[in-house]
């Protein structure tokens, strides 16, 4: 069902534990587009980007993520994000 968001998550999540980083990301991705505000999925997406040596892309992502009001990516922000 392309539009079960949930699915994506939970899938990019089995992605990242087997270190296919690209489809974990692919799918995070996925899950954005069908739920912008999702939280979770820019911490994910971020760290990931920022384990691939995408450090823009994951400073992006934690922005956004505490944007939407997530408090655990300060700590991140501060440190990789200059």
């Amino acid at each position: 069902k392309p539009d079960m968001a949930i699915a994506y998550f939970n899938r990019a999540i089995v992605y990242g534990n087997i270190l296919k980083n690209d489809l974990a990301i692919a799918d995070y991705t996925k899950t954005i587009e069908i739920t912008p505000n999702d939280v979770d999925s820019y911490v994910n997406r971020g760290a990931l980007r920022y384990n691939t040596n995408d450090t823009k892309g994951a400073c992006e992502d934690w922005k956004k993520a505490k944007e939407l009001g997530s408090k655990e990516v300060d700590e991140m922000i501060t440190k990789f994000c200059k």
